[in-house]
């Protein structure tokens, strides 16, 4: 059962053609109680009834990839061959077939109960002439809308031009008030404005002026442009959200928005009228447009307990406690920005629930669980990757994982940027990894970047991407070192915009940011503080015949097979982690972490529908706590500060106070490290890490108001005590969930 019963496909046997076969890859189905991975295989269908519109009926329905008697997918198959499959076959073939369905409804849905073999001269063709929509079916067997074809890009937008040389101009009929006007009827007067000298205008009741021709074509395109559609502005940069609900950025390099000005209003990229119009875009937007912050991929909005997540161009999926709704790009004034290499993903029509359809259950053995990792989610993530031992377990370190999936399936659920980090040597899979996680995310053009990339390349994939991993990072330069911390911290690209009032304008960095490498490219509390961190070991050798590692490519491929499934399992965990931060919300939670958010919501995840909530907290605190010092940890991995401030330490008989130049002084170490160079330096890079350093030896700092310097000295160790932080109210340094989120 598949679909909600109501005003959709009667009872009965139909006539129908087989539109499309989808590889579903591996997924969880929950019998009798227990869970097991099958390979299933989707089949849609359309028939040959019609709903009111004039279209095609459709039905789908998921089946275990499998020709055994026994099997619901050999009957569909024999039905749609007319005789008996080999034992191997490729379902595909069948695309176009014919077959009858025998639809059933039962408690309430829409179900395929058999399938039967054609009738002779019944067949039912692939559509490929428009349908009552204007839409049409694809190679790939779904309908595709026209307009929502790809703009031409380079060589090919410079060839385009009016469709043909213009005669005379003739005088526009004039605008009917109220009436929206079609664009062949705006291009008419956009003709009478462009293509005539100034006797023919005058003739026509138009500017004879240039200056005031261009005024009036402006004004014209920009109020075509609003009865068009919604215009809105972000950071002093326009935006138009047109038919296709795809939003065009108006600027001057923009090739979407040159296009559009070519297509609809006849204005060649390069010409003064061009340029002269575009400005007067840009600024009416800013002047007139609503304010509004753009979205990449997904978005949680705090007020409404709402997801929104961006599911094909200009479309995108509402999810909240109770249902799961597809709803153009913009409703609600959330508008999702969809870059040139995005790839949409197919949501199942079967999840698209109310709130009493209980198909919800169907798809995810999550139980009440959202941070419950499937055997084919840790295959699919995890399958030969070893961790290193630490004090975190494997099933925690999973957690943590998952964690940071739903934070960016959910961007805006926390305030922080976790800066996700996989240490290893080559080989331990950690840029497989994250690659895969880009993957899912963006679609099959997703890439990792290099910390030798242009600086100017970085940033813009820092404002237009929502995740960003950068491979081998093992020496990294000090301006990308510098850009990754604004990233992880909040900050914004500055750059010029000519098509608007503003000389600069502000984009902010969006992307979550991840990293491999192969040792700690960070050394201080602060870095440290906002990572989520973990060790690889180099993976074992296949016991194949020559020992041969299986290539990232070959793994890739097959993983991305399940992309969609493994997005509609993304969609529903997320249906879960909102209905968890509904049961927790008059809830506050104290942590003493710099990424409370982040903290505080597996807090709310752990308590969530727990037999003893108390006891849940307590054990999610405890990980916390594990957490908190293998970060602290990382701080002294390799670190040559940590290393000669231990050897100091260990020799120092007194705790007298030190200036930074004394200190250095009686410092060793090897080589040059960068803070050895003058005392500067080395103050510096002690005040950076003053907490760590103090809690592993004692060290405090004190300002000397008499030389105004820092001063240090070393005292007995002071280890990090979570509990006791937790618990006391006059803590000033304490963070709150309620700083950061929710």
């Amino acid at each position: 059962m598949n679909r909600a019963a109501g005003s959709l496909l009667s009872q009965g046997t139909h006539n129908a053609v087989l539109v499309q076969v989808k590889d579903q890859g591996e997924v969880d189905v929950v019998f009798k109680g227990e869970t097991t991975i099958v390979h299933q295989v989707k089949l849609s269908y359309e028939v040959e009834e019609r709903d009111g519109r004039g279209r095609r009926r459709q039905i789908s329905e998921s089946l275990r990839v499998s020709l055994h008697e026994k099997s619901k997918l050999r009957p569909r198959v024999v039905a749609l061959l007319g005789a008996q499959p080999g034992r191997e076959f490729d379902i595909e073939t069948l695309v176009g077939k014919n077959l009858q369905l025998v639809v059933e409804h039962r408690g309430g849905f829409v179900g395929i109960k058999n399938a039967l073999a054609a009738k002779p001269g019944a067949a039912l063709p692939l559509l490929d002439e428009p349908d009552a929509d204007g839409w049409v079916v694809g190679a790939d067997g779904l309908r595709h809308d026209p307009a929502f074809a790809e703009p031409p890009t380079g060589a090919e937008l410079k060839k385009l031009g009016p469709a043909k040389k213009p005669g005379p101009a003739k005088k526009p009929e004039p605008a009917t008030p109220g009436v929206k006007e079609t664009i062949d009827e705006v291009k008419e007067r956009i003709r009478a404005l462009l293509f005539s000298n100034a006797e023919q205008r005058v003739a026509n009741g138009l500017p004879a002026s240039g200056k005031e021709m261009l005024s009036v074509l402006a004004d014209l395109i920009w109020n075509h442009l609003k009865e068009r559609g919604k215009v809105f502005n972000c950071g002093g940069l326009g935006y138009i959200l047109l038919e296709n609900h795809v939003p065009i950025e108006v600027s001057e390099d923009g090739k979407d928005f040159a296009y559009l000005m070519l297509r609809d209003y006849l204005l060649k990229p390069g010409e003064g009228a061009k340029d002269y119009v575009g400005r007067h875009v840009g600024v009416m937007c800013c002047v007139e447009g609503e304010q509004i912050d753009l979205r990449l991929s997904t978005h949680f909005e705090q007020d409404t307990n709402s997801v929104y997540i961006a599911e094909k161009r200009g479309w995108m999926l509402r999810v909240t406690k109770d249902e799961i709704v597809r709803v153009p790009n913009g409703t609600d004034d959330q508008v999702f920005l969809f870059p040139k290499n995005y790839e949409g993903f197919d949501f199942s029509n079967q999840f698209l629930t109310g709130p009493a359809n209980p198909a919800i259950l169907d798809l995810r053995p999550l139980g009440e669980d959202p941070l419950f990792i499937p055997a084919s989610i840790d295959k699919l993530l995890f399958s030969g990757m070893t961790f290193a031992e630490s004090a975190l377990s494997l099933a925690d370190k999973k957690s943590l994982i998952m964690l940071y999936l739903i934070t960016l399936w959910m961007r805006g659920i926390v305030q922080e940027k976790v800066l996700f980090m996989l240490l290893g040597p080559t080989g331990s899979g950690k840029t497989y990894l994250l690659r895969l996680i880009g993957k899912f995310l963006q679609g099959k053009s997703f890439e990792v970047s290099g910390a030798s990339d242009e600086l100017k390349e970085i940033e813009n994939a820092l404002v237009n991407s929502p995740f960003i991993v950068f491979d081998e990072l093992d020496y990294l330069d000090a301006k990308i070192r510098a850009l990754i911390r604004r990233a992880v911290t909040g900050g914004k690209l500055t750059r010029r915009e000519l098509y608007t009032t503003a000389s600069q304008i502000e984009m902010p960095f969006r992307a979550f940011i991840s990293c491999s490498t192969q040792i700690q490219p960070f050394d201080s509390e602060e870095d440290t503080n906002r990572q989520l961190a973990f060790n690889l070991e180099a993976r074992p050798k296949k016991t194949g015949h020559d020992g041969s590692y299986v290539p990232e490519v070959e793994l890739i491929t097959a993983a991305m097979k399940q992309r969609d499934w493994f997005m509609n399992h993304m969609v529903l965990r997320t249906r879960l982690v909102l209905q968890a931060l509904d049961d927790q919300s008059g809830r506050q939670i104290r942590v003493n972490m710099r990424l409370a958010g982040f903290a505080a919501l597996l807090i709310k995840l752990k308590r969530f529908k727990a037999a003893d909530q108390d006891k849940a907290e307590t054990q999610a605190r405890a990980l916390l706590d594990r957490w908190a010092n293998e970060q602290e940890s990382r701080l002294f991995e390799e670190n040559d500060l940590a290393e000669s401030l231990g050897r100091f330490v260990n020799l120092q008989q007194s705790d007298r106070r030190l200036s930074s130049s004394a200190l250095l002084s009686k410092l060793t170490f090897t080589g040059k490290p960068w803070w050895s160079t003058d005392a500067k330096r080395l103050s510096s890079a002690l005040r950076r890490s003053s907490e760590a350093f103090k809690r592993r030896f004692g060290m405090t700092v004190e300002r000397d108001l008499h030389t105004k310097t820092f001063v240090y000295s070393f005292n007995s160790p002071q280890p990090r005590d979570p509990a006791q932080a937790r618990l006391d109210p006059e803590d000033k340094n304490e963070l709150t969930a309620d700083d950061v989120c929710f």
